[in-house]
C-alpha cells in the first residue's frame, strides 16, 4: 500500500492554498480538502506518538477555547 504525502508536504501544501483563498474563492474546496488530510495525518501521528498525541490534545483544546 502506497503511503500519501507526509504531514510536513501537507502543511506546506495547505499555506501555499490558503493564499491563494484569499485572492480565489475557487480554491476554497482544495484548502478544505487539504485541512482534513493534514487533520488525518496528524491524527494518525498522534495515535503512534504520546507526546504528540498530547500536543493535539492541547491543540483541539486551544482551538475549542477560541471557538
Amino acid at each position: 500500500m502506497r503511503e500519501g504525502p507526509s504531514l510536513e508536504r501537507l502543511i506546506a501544501a495547505r499555506a501555499a492554498i490558503a493564499e491563494l483563498v484569499a485572492e480565489i474563492d475557487l480554491a476554497i474546496p482544495l484548502f478544505e480538502r487539504l485541512d482534513e488530510l493534514v487533520q488525518e495525518a496528524e491524527a494518525a501521528q498522534a495515535a503512534v506518538d504520546p507526546i504528540e498525541r498530547a500536543r493535539a490534545v492541547a491543540r483541539a483544546r486551544a482551538q475549542s477555547a477560541i471557538a
